[in-house]
């Protein structure tokens, strides 16, 4: 290809953004890629909807070996991205399969009942501690998008989905007139539900970002230190904890076949979105020991020098994690739990009680 990619293991796809494309590539009209349906979900929880895609060949400059790669070419500015399944077979990273550890099974008689029994941490919506305002660049002038088309055959599924979003509190109907209109997209999730977002790209170029610094995995390696037992709690609809004020909601406003709508909740897909989440996630556990959000994920982990005194210290602060979850009406996806393991894959890593001596 030419280009330099990065070696990503937390990837499952090959990354090329369209620009580094058209620099290899003798295709300006991009009549050479195919067309896709997928939609990539990045780390920090925002989506991009490819262009499309193709297979290339990339020549390992180690061995000189050539391999066929399919690429997603994306309209972002991203780096190229070579993804986990391509290195491994280019020999380019060895996954030591032998030194993870195995799942332990959760202990029932305390965590479990602890966290399964209590149905007020995992039904209906959550919501954090108040109402964020979303400055708006005044230079940049508004745009309405005119109304996307959508297939026939998602159109009772999408209206439905309205319906169900409304009577939750999370969209509202629109009968004024709004400066910003952006259009519905239509992601169909891996269970097979629908998602409904707003396409950022015109709002986004007018949002301002807070720059929050997002956490990453070398951020909680220090605090690993006789880390035995490990626990990882998901927020449940992640974004939608955090209510938008009139102003901002009105902002958000999108045209659907069955008229206009505003998110209430802060929708997937704005620039400020995941910052603004991981400050207040983070906000939300704080002076918790042994507690650690990064992203929409929350792990907890307890040391000590046997595995009895890991758990107890484990226990002690779950039970604490999720006595702060209900005083700050976090709801947690109670399928997503993953509670009293010896590993755990955390943002690409697995952290075990080997990793402390890494």
């Amino acid at each position: 290809m030419g280009k330099k990619c990065q070696l990503d293991s937390g990837s499952t796809v090959n990354v090329l953004p369209k620009s580094k494309y058209l620099q290899v590539f003798d295709d300006p009209q991009l009549e050479k890629l195919s067309e896709t349906d997928m939609t990539l979900v990045m780390f920090n929880q925002s989506e991009m909807t490819p262009v499309g895609v193709r297979r290339v060949l990339v020549r390992n400059p180690k061995n000189r070996k050539k391999y066929s790669v399919e690429f997603v070419v994306v309209d972002q500015t991203v780096k190229p991205i070579l993804g986990a399944r391509v290195i491994q077979a280019m020999n380019l990273i060895t996954v030591n399969k032998h030194n993870l550890y195995p799942k332990a099974e959760a202990p029932k008689e305390v965590v479990l009942q602890a966290s399964t029994t209590d149905n007020t941490m995992f039904e209906g919506l959550g919501k954090l501690a108040g109402k964020l305002h979303l400055e708006v660049d005044p230079t940049v002038p508004p745009t309405k998008i005119p109304v996307r088309r959508i297939p026939v055959s998602l159109k009772d599924r999408v209206q439905d989905e309205l319906m169900r979003l409304t009577n939750l509190g999370v969209i509202t109907p629109v009968t004024t007139p709004t400066d910003w209109i952006s259009s519905i997209v239509v992601v169909k999730k891996h269970n097979g539900n629908l998602r409904l977002c707003i396409d950022p790209k015109p709002l986004n170029k007018a949002l301002k970002r807070n720059n929050y610094a997002m956490p990453t995995i070398e951020d909680i390696l220090p605090e690993l230190n006789k880390a035995r037992l490990f626990s990882v709690v998901d927020a449940k609809d992640g974004f939608w904890h955090i209510e938008l004020d009139e102003e901002s909601s009105y902002l958000m406003t999108f045209g659907t076949p069955w008229g206009r709508y505003r998110w209430i909740r802060m929708p997937f897909g704005i620039s400020p979105a995941p910052e603004e989440f991981q400050r207040r996630l983070d906000e939300a556990p704080e002076g918790l020991e042994g507690t650690k959000a990064i992203h929409d994920d929350i792990v907890v982990f307890g040391c000590g020098d046997t595995d009895a005194e890991a758990r107890q210290d484990h226990d002690r602060k779950l039970h604490a994690l999720f006595d702060r979850c209900r005083e700050k009406n976090i709801k947690l996806n109670k399928e997503k739990l993953k509670l009293c393991l010896s590993s755990v894959t955390y943002l690409g890593h697995v952290i075990s009680e080997s990793t402390q001596e890494e």
